[in-house]
C-alpha cells in the first residue's frame, strides 16, 4: 500500500541544505563565522544566512557547519560557522567535509525527480530498465518509485551478489520498509 507524497523542489532542497548543515552534533558556543563568495555579490543575504546560520547552530548544539549559496547561475558564496574539531578548537573551514550519511537518499531522490520531470524516466519505470546491469529476482516487477518510498521489498542492508541477484522478501509496493538498497 503506498501513498504518493508530494513535496515540491524548493521544499526538498530547503530540508537538505538545512539537515545537510544539521549533520554535526554537540557544539560549542561562540565559534567564529567566516564568508566568502563567487563572482556575484549577495553580501546582504549572505550576512543574513551568517546570523541564520549561527542562531541554528545554537539552537539545535551543532560544533560547526557549512552552508554554501548556489543560484541559477551556479555558485555564489558559502558561510561558515563553528569549529570542525572541538578539542583542537579547529575551525570549520571552507573545504571540510562532513559525512553526509542517509541525508544522500534525499539528493539522489530529488535528482531522480528532476529526471523525471525532464520526461527522461517516470516513477513507474521499472527498476531494471533504469539500471539494466542490475540482476534482481522479480525486478521488472520493482518500479523507480517503489525504491524511492522504501516498498521495493529489497532488504534493508543487502549485499550485492551478482550471480544470484538481490533477494526480495516481498511483493513491490506491498509493504514499507527502510531500506538502504
Amino acid at each position: 500500500m503506498r501513498g504518493k507524497m508530494n513535496i515540491n523542489r524548493r521544499t526538498m532542497l530547503g530540508a537538505a541544505a538545512i539537515l545537510t548543515a544539521s549533520a554535526a552534533t554537540a557544539a560549542p558556543a561562540g565559534a567564529a563565522i567566516r564568508k566568502s563568495g563567487g563572482g556575484r555579490s549577495h553580501g546582504k543575504a549572505l550576512e543574513k544566512l551568517q546570523a541564520y546560520a549561527e542562531q541554528h547552530r545554537a539552537d539545535w548544539g551543532l560544533p560547526g557547519m557549512t552552508v554554501c549559496v548556489v543560484d541559477k547561475e551556479g555558485f555564489t558564496g558559502f558561510v561558515t560557522s563553528g569549529l570542525a574539531n572541538i578539542d583542537k578548537k579547529v575551525p570549520v573551514g571552507p573545504d571540510h567535509l562532513f559525512q553526509i550519511g542517509s541525508i544522500s537518499k534525499m539528493f539522489a531522490a530529488l535528482t531522480l525527480w528532476s529526471i523525471f520531470e525532464e520526461g527522461k524516466l517516470s516513477p513507474e519505470t521499472p527498476l531494471v530498465d533504469a539500471l539494466p546491469g542490475l540482476k534482481v529476482k522479480d525486478g521488472a516487477a520493482i518500479q523507480l518509485q517503489h525504491v524511492l518510498d522504501h516498498t521495493s521489498g529489497l532488504p534493508g542492508d543487502a549485499p550485492v551478489v551478482s550471480e544470484l541477484g538481490l533477494w526480495s522478501g516481498y511483493a513491490p509496493g506491498s509493504h514499507w520498509s527502510y531500506s538502504n538498497t
